[in-house]
Order: structure tokens, then C-alpha cells, then sequence
């Protein structure tokens, strides 16, 4: 996770499954065991609203980069 605004923490939600991290100020990456399929990536900025990313987990995807930027969210 490439770290633009801060982002105090982040979600993954996979069909009923979700899986949460929380970041400190020295982390720049939260990992999460995924399945392939679609998910939402939510991300907290710190002192901000949480701002969901609908994200495509491909069968062999290992990386996922998101950020927020300007208060606006996105991965790819």
C-alpha cells in the first residue's frame, strides 16, 4: 500500500469476510490474505471518513497498491 495521505486504517471485504488493519505513522503496508474475486478496500485517513475502493483480485495477484490523495481514494 503506497501511502499518500496518511491512512490511519485499512479494510478488506471480500463477500461476508472482512479483514481490518490498523496502521501507525511508520507503516506503509497492511497485508491481507486474499481470494480471488471482487472486494472493497476500505481506507481511513487519519481524522477522516473511511472511503471504500471496489478492487478485482485477480488468481494470481500478490500486490495491490492503494492511496488517498486529496481526499480521494484509489488502487491499482
Amino acid at each position: 500500500m503506497c501511502i499518500r495521505d496518511r491512512i490511519s486504517s485499512a479494510e478488506l471485504v471480500c463477500d461476508t469476510r472482512a479483514e481490518r488493519r490498523t496502521l501507525s505513522g511508520a507503516d506503509t503496508v497492511a497485508r491481507f490474505d486474499a481470494v480471488p474475486g471482487p472486494c472493497v478496500v476500505m481506507l481511513e485517513p487519519t481524522g477522516g471518513r473511511r472511503l471504500p475502493v471496489t478492487v478485482e483480485i485477480a488468481p494470481a495477484a500478490t500486490d495491490l497498491r492503494c492511496w488517498i490523495r486529496a481526499g480521494r481514494a484509489g488502487c491499482g
